[in-house]
């Protein structure tokens, strides 16, 4: 399985998002995850005001990371196009680790991964 490796004791071992994410990426993308996931939804409607109140980050740092994790492919923002300064809501997917390795061969250099 892609994403995980065994150690020498036969224990399973996953690469993880945050072995990607850094600082307010890694803050983001799992405020997102975790909303997403406590509603049983597969996508959230948000906006960067109110995903920033949910960290410990500006507005603006919270629209940088947003707009880092879209470029990077962790994030899909719906509609696509990112407008700076805009802080309506939009509507917001994640790729998990198994996906993003997928879309982006040769990125992730954990053992799990090789």
């Amino acid at each position: 399985m892609r994403g995980s490796a065994k150690s020498q004791a036969g224990v399973e071992h996953r690469c993880h998002y945050s072995r990607h994410l850094g600082g307010a990426e890694f803050v983001v993308y799992t405020v997102l995850a975790n909303f997403i996931h406590s509603r049983k939804m597969s996508e959230i409607r948000i906006s960067v005001r109110k995903l920033a109140t949910n960290t410990i980050y500006d507005k603006g740092t919270v629209a940088q990371a947003l707009r880092s994790l879209v470029t990077k492919g962790w994030v899909h923002r719906y509609p696509a196009e990112y407008t700076p300064g805009k802080y309506e809501a939009d509507t917001y997917t994640l790729s998990d680790h198994d996906d993003w390795a997928r879309e982006h061969p040769g990125q992730c250099n954990s053992d799990a991964c090789t």
